[in-house]
C-alpha cells in the first residue's frame, strides 16, 4: 500500500486511527499522539454532528470507515503476495501488538514458520523475519552487497556513522581501530576498581532501599551508578565522585536513545552541543594519559598507543563517545534483566554463594540472561531483491529482521527453552547456535567489557538478599526491559550467611 493510500485509510478508519494513537503513546511521540487524538476527536465530532443534523450522512461515513478498515485488513492478510514469492504472514497497517506484547514475534514464528513477513510499529516498513541463526548468518553473508544498515538518530552526529552502521571498506577500517581501543589489558588492570565501583553501588542501593517501602525500580540507579560509572572509568580513567566523572555522566545522560525519530532542528543542535563537550573531554583525557607503561590504563590510551593521532579523525572520536553512550544503555538493560531473573529464580543466587567457582557460574548467569532477554534482533534494509530460500523472496525497500531472541529458544539446542538454567553454558555453543552480541561480521566489540562488568555485578549481588515486589509486563524502551512496577530492594547478608569464596 503506497503512502498516500495508507494515509487515506488511516483517516477514514477510526479503528486504525486509534491503533496509531496507541503506538504513539507507547513511544512517547507527543506530536504524533496529539495528531492522532485530534483526528479521532474530529471524526467523533463529525459523527455526532451528522447524527444530530443530518442522520442520513452517517451512512457514507460508516461506509467509508468500514471500507477503509476492510481494505487495510485485506491488504495485510496472511496470504497477501505469497503467490508472487513473498513469505506468509500478516502485515497490518498499524501493529501495536509488536510494541505491547513481547512475545509477538515468537507467536508469529510458531504460526508462520521460520521465515515470515510482518511489520513492527517501531519501524513501520514491510519486514521479512528469519528465525534460526544458521539460516540468518548465511543470508547476511550471501547478500551483504544487497543489505544496508538501519540508521540510528545518533548517526546524524557522526561524519561516518556509528561503526555498526558502516559497510564495506569503511567498516573494516574503523572496526580495526576501535577493536584496538577496547583492549582486554585495560579491563584486566581495572578489575579491582570495577569491583569497587559495583560494590559501592550495591551498598548504596541497599541503603536506599532499606526498610519497609524502600523497594524501587532500579533502572536509573543501574544506569548511572553501575553502567556509566564502570564505562567512564574504563574509557576515561575517571573514578566515581570526581568532577570529571560526574560531568561526563551528566552529559551522557542527556544523550538518551529515544525512539522519537531522526534528530533534527532544536534537538539536533542540543545534542551536537553536548557531544562537542564530550569530544573536548575525550581530547583532554588523551592529552594527559599517554605514558610509557606497558599496560594501558584507559581505552583512550589504548587507542592512542595503537593508532597515534586517531582522535584527529572525527569519525573515530565520535564513535568513541557513542560507544560509551550506547554501551551504557545496553549494559544497563542487561543488569536490569539479571536482577529480574535472579529475583524470579532465587535458587541461583543461593547456588552462586556456595559455588566452587563463583566467577564461572556468574558468567553463565550472564550468558543465560542474554539468551532469554536483551539480545533481540538485527535489522537490515534490502537494497535489491534477495532470496530467502524455499521459494520466498524479499523485495527491495523491505526490512530483513533476524529474530535473535526467537532463535535462542530452539528446543533442540536449548531443551525447555523458557526455563532459566545457567548450566546450559557448561558446554560451548557455535556462532550459529548462540549469538547474543552480533552476527556475521558485525559482532559487538565490547563483549569483553559487558561480560566483565556484568559478571562482577552478579558475583557481588550474591552477597545480598534480593527482594522483589509488584510486577507487570515488560515495556519497550530502546530494548524490552522489566516492568517499572517491578520494585526491587537489597538486603546485605551477614558475614555468617556469606560462605568463604573459592575458586577466585
Amino acid at each position: 500500500m503506497n503512502r498516500h493510500l495508507r494515509r487515506l485509510v488511516l483517516l477514514a478508519s477510526p479503528w486504525y486511527l486509534a491503533q496509531a494513537w496507541r503506538v504513539a503513546v507507547v513511544f512517547g511521540r507527543r506530536r504524533a499522539a496529539m495528531r492522532a487524538a485530534a483526528c479521532l476527536v474530529a471524526y467523533a465530532a463529525i459523527v455526532v454532528a451528522a447524527g444530530l443534523v443530518l442522520p442520513l450522512a452517517l451512512v457514507p461515513v460508516a461506509a467509508a470507515a468500514l471500507g477503509a478498515t476492510a481494505l487495510g485488513a485485506w491488504h495485510g492478510r496472511r496470504a497477501a503476495g505469497v503467490r508472487h514469492g513473498l513469505p506468509p504472514g500478516r502485515v497490518p497497517l498499524v501493529n501495536p501488538a509488536s510494541v505491547v506484547d513481547r512475545e509477538h514475534f515468537v507467536k508469529r514464528a510458531e504460526r508462520d514458520g521460520p521465515t515470515f513477513k510482518a511489520v513492527s510499529a517501531a519501524l513501520p516498513v514491510p519486514t521479512a523475519c528469519v528465525v534460526g541463526l544458521g539460516r540468518a548468518s548465511a543470508l547476511l553473508r550471501e547478500h551483504d552487497d544487497r543489505l544496508a544498515p538501519v540508521m540510528h538518530p545518533f548517526d546524524a552526529l557522526i561524519p561516518g556513522r556509528l561503526l555498526r552502521h558502516m559497510r564495506g571498506d569503511a567498516h573494516r577500517h574503523y572496526r580495526r581501530i576501535l577493536f584496538d581501543t577496547l583492549d582486554e589489558g585495560v579491563i584486566e588492570r581495572a578489575r579491582p576498581e570495577l569491583r569497587a565501583i559495583v560494590g559501592d553501588a550495591l551498598a548504596s542501593f541497599a541503603s536506599a532501599t532499606a526498610g519497609p517501602g524502600g523497594a524501587c525500580d532500579p533502572h536509573d540507579w543501574l544506569e548511572r551508578d553501575v553502567a556509566l560509572a564502570a564505562l567512564v572509568r574504563l574509557f576515561l580513567g575517571a573514578a566515581p565522585g570526581t568532577a570529571l566523572a560526574e560531568r561526563a555522566s551528566d552529559l551522557f545522560l542527556t544523550l538518551r536513545q529515544d525512539m522519537g525519530g531522526p534528530l533534527a532542528g532544536e534537538r539536533l543542535a542540543q545534542y551536537e552541543s553536548v557531544t562537542r563537550e564530550l569530544d573536548a573531554i575525550v581530547r583532554h583525557v588523551a592529552a594527559g594519559t599517554v605514558t610509557p607503561e606497558p599496560a594501558p590504563a584507559t581505552f583512550v590510551e589504548a587507542l592512542l598507543r595503537a593508532h597515534p593521532g586517531a582522535l584527529d579523525d572525527p569519525t573515530v572520536l565520535r564513535n568513541v563517545v557513542f560507544a560509551l553512550r550506547t554501551g551504557a544503555t545496553d549494559l544497563t538493560g542487561l543488569l536490569h534483566w539479571i536482577m529480574a531473573m535472579l529475583a524470579a529464580n532465587p535458587q541461583w543466587t543461593g547456588a552462586l554463594r556456595t559455588a566452587p567457582d563463583r566467577a564461572a557460574l556468574a558468567d553463565r548467569i550472564v550468558m543465560e540472561t542474554l539468551r532469554l532477554e536483551q539480545s533481540e534482533l538485527l535489522y537490515r534494509f534490502t537494497t535489491d531483491e534477495i532470496d530467502l530460500g524455499d521459494g520466498a523472496t524479499v523485495p527491495p525497500g523491505w526490512l530483513l529482521r533476524v529474530c535473535v531472541r526467537e532463535s535462542h529458544r530452539d528446543p533442540v539446542l536449548f531443551p525447555d527453552p523458557l526455563r532459566f538454567d545457567p548450566t546450559r553454558f557448561e558446554r560451548s555453543f557455535g556462532r550459529t547456535e548462540y549469538a547474543p552480541l552480533g552476527l556475521a561480521g558485525h559482532t559487538c566489540l565490547g563483549a569483553g567489557v559487558i561480560r566483565a562488568v556484568a559478571g562482577t555485578f552478579v558475583d557481588l549481588l550474591a552477597d545480598h538478599e534480593l527482594v522483589a515486589t509488584g510486577g507487570g509486563r515488560p515495556v519497550l524502551d530502546v530494548h524490552w526491559r522489566p516492568s517499572p512496577r517491578l520494585l526491587l530492594a537489597l538486603r546485605p547478608l551477614a558475614p555468617a550467611e556469606t560462605p568463604t569464596r573459592r575458586g577466585r
